[in-house]
């Protein structure tokens, strides 16, 4: 008796993270478009603040990606990436909330991504996020939109534009430059060649 109680808690240690990722997911019932716009956003909230007690000890973006649950909020995203800008201008949310929400954009289209940043930028300007939090959102971790579209005019306006702010790291700047110049794309691909040959 005793060993089957040990097992059956031992069973319900390990499927703890999997059943709240699980729960972070809307029903078909509680579709987002049906809800008001306050409704939306607070469903927002509430799959971030379920994605960060799911998660447990993450180190990497990654290890957010490998949850379902940020693969859902990543794909709502593109249907109204509104909801993560208004999530920073509001405080009481963590660091690492801050996080979850900035990453999970990386999903978004070339004008979408344009649109976000520069209303990031105009976060910073009122002090609503950090120079930090703009860099990730201006360079996604799970995303080479900047390194496969730097040609791109938007693009190319975007980063000119947060290269020349005085708030902006000198190995950021320098970063933003190898990006224009196409510098660091060459790199990613030499990098790509030569760890993904067959014949390493």
């Amino acid at each position: 008796m005793r060993f089957a109680i040990l097992w059956v808690l031992l069973f319900l240690g390990l499927t703890s993270a999997c059943v709240l990722d699980a729960c972070a997911a809307p029903s078909s019932g509680e579709e987002a478009s049906s809800l008001s716009p306050e409704g939306r956003y607070q469903r927002y909230a509430e799959k971030v603040a379920l994605i960060d007690r799911s998660a447990g000890a993450v180190f990497s973006a990654f290890d957010y990606a490998a949850l379902e649950s940020f693969q859902q909020l990543a794909d709502s995203n593109t249907k109204d990436p509104d909801l993560c800008v208004r999530f920073l201008t509001i405080s009481g949310h963590t660091s690492r909330q801050r996080l979850i929400a900035i990453l999970s954009m990386y999903k978004l289209s070339i004008s979408q991504y344009v649109e976000y940043v520069r209303k990031l930028v105009g976060l910073r300007d009122d002090g609503l996020v950090s120079s930090d939090e703009l860099v990730k959102g201006l360079f996604p971790r799970l995303s080479d939109i900047v390194f496969e579209n730097y040609q791109d005019d938007s693009v190319r306006s975007l980063l000119k534009a947060v290269e020349i702010r005085g708030d902006v790291r000198p190995e950021i700047k320098s970063t933003i430059r190898d990006v224009l110049s196409g510098e660091a794309t060459a790199k990613r691909k030499s990098f790509d060649r030569e760890c993904c040959s067959t014949g390493k």
